[in-house]
């Protein structure tokens, strides 16, 4: 019989193994994400779409895959107080893997709310952008 700080040693060496283990199989079918290596970098292009009707711009941020041809498109839509240029992590982890990444920026609800706030003045001016009508123009962009 093993001393208990031995069987604890032991427990926690196995623990510690584990993840290893399971990140070395590869599954034979479906999504995989650590299929592509860390080391890939999506291009990226920056755009701005116009909507005349509303007149508005939006910024876009693109990441593109590095495959020929057609591409699924992931959309990506901030949350309040966010950028396009925010959670890149994720356009690069989806474009990596064949999807166009498109990062949506909802002008009156991203970062121009607090960034040039006094951070007293941040929280009523975040109450001030979550608005009906803010919520609107997101869903429009």
């Amino acid at each position: 019989m093993q001393h208990p700080s031995t069987q604890r040693r032991l427990l926690l060496a196995s623990l510690l193994l584990l993840p290893s283990a399971t990140l070395c199989a590869t599954p034979s079918i479906g999504y995989y994400p650590l299929r592509v290596g860390l080391s890939h970098r999506a291009e990226t292009l920056e755009l701005v779409a116009r909507d005349d009707t509303r007149l508005r711009d939006i910024p876009l941020l693109a990441y593109l895959p590095n495959t020929p041809g057609p591409a699924p498109v992931v959309l990506f839509s901030h949350g309040l107080g966010g950028s396009r240029h925010g959670s890149a992590f994720l356009g690069h982890h989806w474009a990596a893997r064949g999807y166009v990444a498109l990062f949506v920026q909802h002008p009156g609800s991203d970062d121009s709310v607090w960034k040039e706030v006094a951070p007293a003045a941040r929280m009523a001016a975040f109450r001030g952008a979550a608005s009906m009508q803010n919520t609107l123009l997101r869903v429009q962009d």
